[in-house]
């Protein structure tokens, strides 16, 4: 393979990572432009690809690997469930998750953005959110639910899909009402 097509296929493998990797939020879409660019361009055909530019994707390749073992805070808008926006304080924890108070976040590729899970986690991971945005370089270790799946959100989600108890009660509708009723007058007649 040339060095052209060798290029060509980094950039573009670079550039569908990027779009979807937690730290597209952090570090914004100047990276996918350049890379995008950086394809058609050799996708024409008509010039290889400039030692700068070959630097530039490297660097980026190695800012993404870097990020992938740091835990990091910063402060940027963050996407509600009611679709408002909101300033908030992120703790990004390597490619697996990010947090802004005791809520995880998803990231939007489309918007560029984080929003809140539509169904958080049990409590017991979402107090681990808490202690991990509440820590400072001086507290040492902090044990944190983290999500191996990554950015997808696959494991975070998954959990949340199942509906509530409650959820299924309502679910059933009037039907599931009656035999509720049903079932529960018959249970107070059996006792008697």
């Amino acid at each position: 393979m040339s060095c052209l097509g060798i290029c060509k296929s980094i950039s573009t493998d670079s550039r569908v990572t990027f779009e979807t990797s937690l730290t597209a939020a952090e570090f914004g879409k100047d990276r996918e432009s350049f890379l995008g660019e950086l394809t058609s361009k050799m996708g024409d055909a008509t010039s290889l690809p400039t030692i700068t530019e070959i630097e530039r994707v490297w660097y980026e390749i190695m800012r993404e690997m870097k990020a992938t073992g740091e835990v990091v805070k910063f402060n940027t808008s963050v996407i509600n469930v009611d679709g408002t926006s909101v300033d908030c304080e992120v703790v990004r924890v390597g490619v697996y998750n990010a947090v802004c108070g005791n809520k995880y976040l998803e990231y939007v590729p489309t918007k560029g953005q984080y929003q809140f899970l539509a169904r958080q986690p049990a409590s017991r991971y979402t107090s681990s959110a808490g202690r991990v945005s509440n820590a400072d370089a001086s507290s040492g270790y902090v044990s944190f639910s983290i999500d191996p799946s990554g950015p997808s959100g696959g494991l975070t989600c998954k959990p949340n899909s199942k509906p509530s108890l409650l959820e299924r009660i309502d679910q059933g509708g009037i039907i599931g009402y009656i035999i509720l009723a049903i079932g529960g007058i018959t249970l107070v007649f059996r006792r008697l």
